[in-house]
């Protein structure tokens, strides 16, 4: 594997890890470019640093494990599995107390070991219903 692939795969191990389950936004400025572009459909935030502080917020005990990366030039993919318990508000819901479990994936282009580029899907209409349906 060369170098820059090692680096890319570290790059978004670290976005995964260290900022969304650590909370560590402050490390978004070396993992990603000042212009990237995210073409997550469902994103309705655009600074990424006020979407990690509102999900943990939200579900404070969230936990993505990686589950598989490929990665290959400049693209690295990235899917896992989410975990953690609704005690905030998420999308006009309120605190339900329940565990949730839910899985997303993430391609991500990098240049020069930051993030560009991020395509991602996650199962949002998954993670609603078990915070809204009788149990």
């Amino acid at each position: 594997m060369s170098d820059s692939l090692a680096r890319n795969i570290r790059t978004v191990r670290s976005l995964i890890e260290d900022v969304w389950n650590d909370g560590r936004v402050e490390l978004l400025e070396q993992l990603l470019t000042p212009d990237r572009i995210d073409h997550d459909p469902g994103r309705r935030e655009p600074r990424e640093a006020r979407l990690v502080a509102r999900h943990r917020r939200a579900f404070p005990d969230h936990h993505q494990q990686i589950t598989d990366v490929v990665a290959a030039g400049d693209r690295v993919v990235a899917r896992w599995t989410a975990a953690g318990t609704h005690l905030g508000e998420f999308r006009g819901i309120g605190p339900t107390g329940r565990t949730v479990q839910y899985t997303g994936i993430g391609m991500h282009r990098l240049v020069d070991a930051r993030i560009a580029e991020t395509w991602a899907q996650w199962d949002e209409l998954g993670l609603i219903r078990q915070l809204t349906e009788p149990r």
